[in-house]
């Protein structure tokens, strides 16, 4: 985990120096390459080996659950970082549902919850297709209204609908 730690402090100051938040794009890996000359000791690391340490720095606090479980002599086998994700996802496949359940990291809940969300949005879609309209004014909130009417709406068209029109004020102005 020391090693693994180095390198997410490289990660950390590559990503600073390309001005991403992302670890992807040619900048990023310009910077990453120039942080990693002169170190020879996260240099001289192969690719998939850098990758399995980002995945154990990304995954430290469900890996630290984990090998609290297994007995002294797993833990003292399980050292490289291709064998620990190895052994951690093999122990943690999706059961039948297709779920982790406590096991779950936070990407995965959030791909979860962005799979159902595209689900309800399609839906809504289809719905709007059949019956025009995408929300029933006599059983939707108006949250659940102004919710529908963003997901379907482009940001400047959204933003500009929330500026009243010269026309609009003056109209209420001379009721």
């Amino acid at each position: 985990m020391y090693i693994a730690e180095g390198l997410e402090v490289g990660r950390l100051k590559a990503m600073r120096r390309a001005g991403t938040n992302r670890p992807i794009g040619s900048g990023y890996n310009k910077a990453f390459g120039e942080w990693l000359n002169p170190r020879p000791w996260a240099r001289d690391l192969d690719k998939p080996t850098r990758t399995h340490l980002f995945w154990c720095v990304d995954h430290r606090n469900e890996i630290e659950r984990w090998r609290e479980t297994l007995a002294q002599n797993e833990r003292a086998r399980l050292n490289h970082p291709t064998a620990m994700k190895r052994r951690y996802e093999a122990t943690h496949k999706p059961d039948e549902a297709g779920t982790r359940g406590a096991n779950e990291t936070r990407a995965q809940k959030l791909e979860r919850e962005i799979e159902r969300l595209s689900s309800e949005l399609e839906a809504w879609r289809k719905r709007a297709m059949v019956e025009g309209s995408l929300f029933d004014l006599k059983k939707d909130t108006p949250k659940d209204i102004a919710t529908t009417i963003a997901g379907n709406v482009s940001l400047p068209r959204l933003i500009s609908s929330r500026r009243p029109s010269p026309r609009r004020s003056h109209s209420l102005t001379a009721r």
